[in-house]
This record gives C-alpha cells, structure tokens and sequence, in this order.
C-alpha cells in the first residue's frame, strides 16, 4: 500500500512532467510522406491543441485535441468537411511518443462520405520539429504603436536588446540598426508610417523578417516576423536606449580653423578640467575632475588650425576636434553609447573649454 505522501510526491512528479512534455510539443511539426503535411500544436485551456495546416482537400479542416498519457501524447484529429452548404465531421486516433526533435507513433486513417466512416485503420508516422526562422523567434506579439516620431535622427546611436547591442544611424529616409559584435551581417532597415517603424531585417543566411517597432520612453518596442515551413507567426522585438557618455550641446560641424599653441589648462563646459602639455611624446593632456581624477587621456596634432585628439577612456576610444582661440577652446567632442565596455556608437557634441587665467 503506498503511504499519502508517497502517492503525493508521484502526483506532483506526474504533473511535473506533464507540464514539461507539453511544453516540449509546442511548435509546428512535419510528417514526411506522398505529400509533406504541417501540423501546430498549441496550448489550449485543457491540455493542447492545433491544427493541420495543409489537409489533403480544399474542402477539409483538421484540428488538435491532445494530451500525455502515459507517457504518450494522444489525442483526437477533427475532420470537418464542407459540401454544399452541408458540414460533415468525423474524428481519427492520434498516439505519438515525444523524444526531442521528434514525435513516432501512429494515427488513424479513415475513408469516409458524407459524414459517413467505411473504413479505419492505423497508419505508422514520424514527424519531425520544424524550427523557426527570423530575428527573434520565441512567444507571441501584437502590432506594435508608439509616440510619433517627428525626427528619425533622434534614434540615432547605440541600443541593446535583440541578443546584444545595436548601432542605429539614419541613411536617407530610412533607420538602419545594424548589430555591433553579434549575428555579423545582420542589419535592420525601417521607415516611419505615421509613429510605427516598419520594416524588414537581412539575416545572416539571406533570409528576411518584417520588423514593427513602436518609439515610447526611452524604448523601441514591437514585434518581428518569423517562419517555419509554411506557417507564420510574430515574436517580440525589443531595444532600450543605451547609456550615453560625453554628450555634450546638440550635434556640430567641424570648427573653423584657429591659432596658436594647444598648452595650458582649461575648464570644459560640464566643469572638467583639460590640462594639456607639450612632451617627447607631442602634445598630450589628461581630462579630469576638480580634484585631479582622470577621466580619459589624450594625445593631440594639428593640422591647418585644426587640434585633433585621440581620446583613451580604457575601454574605448574616441575623438575630439578643437580649435584655439583667445578665451580658450571651441569645437566638437564625440559623445559615447557603450554595452558591456564596448563601444557600440558615436556622434559629435559642440565643446567649449575656457582658458584658466595665467599669471608671470
């Protein structure tokens, strides 16, 4: 006689593998034969359900009722047929065995009219997972809406999401996401339809997604198309702004050519300090805060007026284009998104660095 909790432990393991074997029979399945037939399976409120995708005849549907027992999935196939104006119905037997990738067992075949069954017997089949294909494939999505978006080039910059960061930049009328340092070649092109981003995504293999993306606080959000066989479906799509450092006034041009010397110590716009020196290694300088903590280190050479530096920040680098003038430095600054220390884009803030007095 099997204690209470002895019975309790087996229900709950019972269930557990239920909910794990239904789970794993999730997804669209292939039945090789004369004619290659698509089935769906999905949950449903009792156990799962689907539906054939491709029947034999125009005229006929198939759906799923299915659920494990005994370790076995088995279920029912409804067949309804429409002729004229009259609907007929009749159901076959379904009894798979799930292992991985693929479901073996058998099904019943019937030759019926008219609603009518003359004859059934059992045939042997194995269907094999159909694995999807798109930028994202796993759960489900609705269409994408956002805040309406009066310049794309506000987008411009980095973005995680996706498995991992984005670079977005603005190429005529069109957004291009392209993925900085994962899914090499893959680029995402969308066009603004009064406040959702459309598009599609090239993947690595040639193959393509459509891409909804709707803009609100700070995040893209939406959806991306995926394939497996014949069937379809959405996924959701996401990506968050990334992090931006050195962002300075809104973007500039080159500045104009200046002159004289880059040396001396200046106090950029946002209160750090540059001091600047010139070395055996040229002109070098280091940014820092008040009390001497640096920030990045740079090295410096001009040409027509122009001081370009090579900025270090240890992970990183960027550039900076300055010209020197009598109350100190103006000019632009790259502005950094980065995603787990590396950088993923960059775009140019206007600077200005006003001389510390010099006295003799």
């Amino acid at each position: 006689m099997i204690a209470r909790s002895s019975l309790a432990a087996l229900l709950v393991m019972s269930a557990a593998f239920t909910a794990a074997a239904q789970d794993e029979a999730l997804g669209v399945w292939k039945r090789k034969g004369d004619t290659e037939r698509f089935y769906v399976i999905e949950k449903g409120d009792e156990g799962l359900t689907g539906r054939l995708v491709n029947p034999p005849f125009e005229t006929m549907t198939c759906s799923l009722k299915l659920s494990f027992a005994d370790s076995k999935l088995k279920g029912t196939c409804h067949w309804t047929e429409k002729v004229d104006d009259k609907s007929y119905e009749a159901d076959t037997a379904w009894e798979f065995t799930l292992e991985g990738d693929t479901l073996t067992g058998r099904a019943e075949a019937m030759d019926w009219e008219g609603g009518v069954v003359y004859h059934r017997e059992w045939v042997a089949y194995t269907l094999d997972r159909v694995e999807r294909s798109g930028l994202v494939v796993e759960g489900s999505a609705e269409e994408a809406f956002g805040d309406e978006i009066s310049d794309l080039a506000t987008l411009a910059g980095g973005w995680a999401g996706a498995g991992g960061a984005w670079s977005a930049a603005l190429e005529g009328e069109e957004l291009v996401l392209s993925a900085v340092g994962h899914r090499e070649g893959v680029t995402i092109r969308l066009k603004n339809e009064r406040g959702t981003l459309r598009g599609t995504a090239k993947l690595a293999d040639g193959k393509t997604s459509k891409v909804e993306l709707g803009f609100s606080e700070g995040e893209l959000s939406g959806r991306s198309s995926w394939s497996a066989g014949p069937v379809e479906g959405w996924a959701p799509l996401s990506f968050k702004r990334l992090e931006r450092s050195e962002a300075g006034s809104a973007a500039a041009e080159a500045p104009a050519a200046g002159s004289g010397e880059l040396s001396g110590v200046f106090k950029r716009d946002d209160g750090l300090y540059l001091r600047v020196s010139k070395g055996p290694e040229g002109v070098t300088g280091v940014l820092s805060d008040k009390e001497g903590k640096i920030s990045a280190r740079a090295t410096f050479s001009e040409a027509d007026g122009i001081w370009t530096g090579t900025v270090n920040w240890g992970d990183y680098e960027t550039k900076w284009e300055l010209a020197v003038g009598e109350a100190g430095l103006t000019g632009r600054c790259q502005w950094a998104d980065t995603h787990e220390g590396k950088l993923v884009a960059t775009g140019w803030s206007g600077r200005t660095f006003k001389a510390l007095k010099r006295v003799h």
